[in-house]
């Protein structure tokens, strides 16, 4: 298949609270894995979710630091084999992030 060829599919969100700001988890047809995009104030709850308790790949976004000439958001990537436990570890020491993502696959 040629590389700039677009291939159509279907992603579904499901919004356990019924807030599209707030928790919001991904899946996407054919596809082994799962996204939960979260806002940090809601990270307590989101931790004791079962996927996370497993490996995974993470992305904490925020604003920009004050004294940087630049408008681009903060990304902290990450990965580890308990993603809960580690995004704890940074909930508590990298205080820029104000919203996060995980990928976990779905195949374990």
């Amino acid at each position: 298949m040629p590389v700039n060829q677009r291939v159509p599919f279907t992603l579904r969100a499901f919004v356990p609270d019924g807030d599209p700001g707030g928790i919001r988890i991904i899946d996407r047809m054919n596809w082994t894995g799962k996204g939960i995009a979260f806002p940090r104030s809601d990270w307590e709850r989101v931790r004791q979710r079962p996927e996370l308790q497993g490996l995974g790949i993470y992305i904490l976004v925020g604003p920009p630091d004050d004294d940087e000439e630049t408008e681009l958001e903060r990304v902290y990537i990450g990965q580890s084999e308990t993603v809960a436990e580690h995004i704890s570890r940074h909930d508590s020491t990298k205080f820029f992030w104000d919203r996060g993502v995980v990928f976990v696959s779905t195949n374990v």
